[in-house]
């Protein structure tokens, strides 16, 4: 069986088997698409002369590999994410290479519609086939890597089966228990459940279940009918299992448990999703070989768009998987035999708040630009409408996690926050979830004590200590927490009320009502603890400066660097005796 070039690998599987049409559509998981604008970039450059790509994975080198299809030179090729640098390799490659997928022992894996499996090394690309276990008149299709260190591919042979290879020895152990014999098995991927789940386009249209320890297979029919053709299937980031319907045309939606729902609305006239991958984006794309060419994207509420800008003249998009750039890559067997990226959204995770203070806080995250020229900021606010950002800092154009970090100043004491971090790419605006962090209540003191209140001065220096001093006297206070503190001293003197105001006496105000006012004669600056704190205080608030006999108040104030906010103060008084 040949695949055409500018046919597709989906019209070979109509020819394999007969097509049934159906409707139905299927949901995906992601952000909305109203903004997304994504680019799509095709590249030719290296390809062999004839060449057909047919399916594509990502190897564990962070290349992209691919099938090509070509009958008279098939091969194995290779594109660079970062480059479009494309390799193609032929030796050892025979038949007419398809599905391909990336194996648990660090291999590429592929089938080329012969009864063998065959292993391509990324590193010296030597090949290797395997076909001793493999059922009479078998075909492997899809392949790939199971939740147990095997690689799992359908048989569309004699005798319809799932299959399973050990990469360590080369065993291979068919089952068929549970598949009826009119069945048609397609796509195969490895479910969020540590089951594979496999598409059947058979007769009886059904999304099964094979459990890798005994390779027993249970089929699930709701909600699929004849008109549906299951074909290429992935595991989403929602934790359900997705799948093309070329003949519906629709996206479908299985859960673990066997339910499934199609989803059609926003297909083009005339579509025909083949294959299928989830994007770094949350979202599942898909390619599309119908009427008008295009590869679709659908999100978690199931809203689907399409989109074909950018694609080749005669483009027939295939296979699509998605590249360690983030952005999903597809082949195209179209009038321009190519391997195309479409580019997907920033991602951005928000991370961790650091509480500096009453008044600031540092916030935290990673963003991924995929490849692409992206900016990021922090939202921040006292609701999960946020309300302020911070500006908006480059995060490069790569596609690795970069850390981002932004301080937060002005904030509020003693309030609970909202954040996170948004990325802007040309493609799309991404955010990360929604945090919290609630900034620390202003240092509150407590009441002021002074013991003795009466004491002689001393030459000692003042600090922050549990021991009896000999001379002097002890300021005692708490703390709600640790926080600079200040010792501010006031010396009572004589005065006059003058308009409310108890000021300094002079000729014009002698006649005025005595008072007693308060005189700022020094501060001391300590860095207080939580809970209570006691001060050595002997007279002396510098190394030059010592307080005169008198009658004294103390002023206890607590502050917060972050903030210009101040609690409170609480004072007492004392009298410096004479001697």
């Amino acid at each position: 069986m040949s695949v055409a070039k500018g046919c597709g690998l989906r019209r070979a599987v109509c020819l394999l088997s007969a097509c049934i049409l159906a409707t139905g559509v299927m949901l995906l998981l992601v952000a909305s698409a109203s903004a997304l604008t994504p680019t799509i970039t095709e590249f030719s450059n290296g390809l062999n002369s004839g060449a057909n790509p047919s399916l594509i994975a990502a190897g564990p080198d962070g290349n992209l590999w691919f099938t090509d299809g070509n009958t008279g030179n098939p091969a194995i090729g290779r594109i660079n994410p970062a480059t479009g640098g494309i390799d193609e390799f032929t030796i050892g490659v025979s038949g007419q290479p398809a599905f391909i997928g990336a194996g648990p022992d660090g291999n590429l894996w592929f089938m080329d519609f012969s009864s063998a499996l065959w292993r391509i090394n990324p590193a010296n690309q030597h090949v290797d086939s395997f076909s001793t276990g493999l059922n009479t008149g078998s075909e492997p299709w899809w392949i790939t890597a199971g939740p147990d260190v095997n690689v799992w591919f359908a048989d569309r042979g004699t005798t319809r089966a799932v299959g399973r290879i050990d990469p360590a020895t080369g065993h291979i152990d068919e089952f068929s228990a549970g598949l009826p014999a009119d069945s048609t098995p397609t796509g195969i991927v490895a479910g969020p459940d540590g089951n594979l789940w496999l598409a059947d386009r058979g007769t009886t249209k059904a999304i099964a279940r094979i459990n890798p320890a005994t390779g027993h297979i249970d089929e699930f029919t709701d909600g699929l009918s004849t008109a549906n053709n299951p074909q290429g299937i992935t595991a989403g980031s929602d934790g359900n299992l997705w799948f093309t319907d070329f003949s519906g045309p629709s996206i479908g939606r299985t859960t673990t448990t066997g339910q499934t729902t199609v989803f059609s609305a926003g297909l083009n006239a005339g579509s025909e999703p083949t294959w299928i991958a989830t994007g770094s984006d949350g979202a599942v794309w898909f390619t599309d070989e119908g009427t008008t060419s295009a590869i679709g994207r659908i999100t978690p509420a199931g809203q689907i768009t399409e989109f074909s800008t950018g694609l080749n003249l005669g483009a027939s998009p295939d296979g699509i998987a998605l590249g360690a750039d983030g952005n999903l890559w597809f082949t195209d067997g179209g009038t321009t035999a190519a391997i195309g990226r479409i580019t997907t959204p920033p991602a951005a995770v928000t991370g961790a708040a650091q509480v500096l203070g009453s008044g600031a806080a540092t916030v935290s995250g990673t963003v991924n630009p995929h490849a692409q020229l992206t900016t990021s900021q922090f939202q921040f606010g006292p609701t999960p409408g946020y309300g302020s950002a911070t500006a908006q800092v480059g995060a490069g154009a790569g596609f690795s996690d970069a850390a981002a970090s932004q301080t937060l100043g002005g904030l509020s004491p003693n309030t609970t926050y909202h954040y996170r971090l948004s990325a802007t790419n040309p493609t799309d605006t991404a955010g990360g979830v929604d945090a919290t962090f609630t900034t620390l209540p202003l240092p509150a003191v407590g009441p002021v004590r002074v013991a003795p209140k009466v004491w002689r001065r001393g030459s000692k220096p003042a600090l922050i200590t549990t021991r009896r001093p000999p001379v002097g006297t002890k300021v005692s206070f708490s703390l709600t927490r640790a926080a600079p503190v200040q010792l501010a001293f006031f010396s009572s003197r004589p005065g006059r009320r003058v308009k409310k105001k108890c000021v300094a006496p002079t000729r014009r105000n002698r006649k005025a009502k005595k008072c007693t006012r308060l005189v700022g004669v020094g501060t001391l600056p300590l860095a207080g603890h939580a809970g209570r704190n006691t001060v050595r205080f002997q007279g002396r608030i510098s190394s030059t400066k010592r307080l005169r006999p008198g009658r004294y108040v103390v002023k206890v104030t607590a502050s917060d660097p972050t903030t210009p906010a101040k609690a409170p103060a609480r004072s007492a008084s004392f009298t410096i005796a004479k001697g």
